[in-house]
């Protein structure tokens, strides 16, 4: 009897241990870049819509006189042409912290902005990469970009770092590396 409690021991330790050891093997490229990501934490600090620089005026006087045989130009429903109605494609300057408390950096992330609008409604989502080269464990740095895009009174953005393996691969470049 003592003997046949070692063997049944064995056999039923065994399949948990396989399955254990393969839980703990290698993982794939996706999985390994997911994991470097976790690493990083990305907080938006500030956002704001850069102003246009106002145009330089024009010196020469010829270039300036009115052309007096210029007509107003009516589109097909007879509207004056003007500028189209709705939101506006503006420099929105974005401000963030990024965090890095892993061992093994990458050279850069892929962010998701959105924006929402006066509702709160998400009304677009953005990728954007950051530049983190540089950072080593326990460092943050501060990162800024650039986003065109069209803005209506009351919109509001966020910034976020997606968790796990992104569905769209292709729209995050730290993934393109792998294998």
């Amino acid at each position: 009897m003592d003997q046949k409690l070692p063997k049944i021991l064995v056999c039923s330790l065994f399949p948990i241990l396989i399955v254990g050891l393969a839980a703990c093997g290698p993982k794939s490229p996706e999985e390994r870049v997911a994991a470097l990501r976790a690493q990083y934490t990305v907080e938006l600090n500030a956002w704001m819509i850069q102003k246009s620089p106002e145009p330089e005026p024009i010196l020469d006087e010829e270039a300036t006189a009115p052309d007096e045989t210029a007509e107003p130009v009516d589109d097909e429903a007879g509207a004056m042409n003007a500028a189209p109605a709705g939101p506006q494609n503006q420099d929105v300057l974005f401000d963030l912290v990024v965090l890095f408390k892993g061992d093994e950096p990458l050279d850069g992330l892929t962010v998701d902005v959105t924006q929402a609008g006066a509702d709160r409604v998400d009304k677009a989502v953005y990728r954007q990469w950051i530049d983190t080269k540089g950072l080593i464990k326990g460092d943050t740095g501060q990162r800024n970009f650039v986003l065109s895009v069209p803005v209506a009174e009351g919109d509001a953005f966020s910034v976020a770092l997606a968790a796990g393996i992104p569905a769209d691969l292709g729209q995050y470049p730290e993934f393109a590396h792998t294998p």
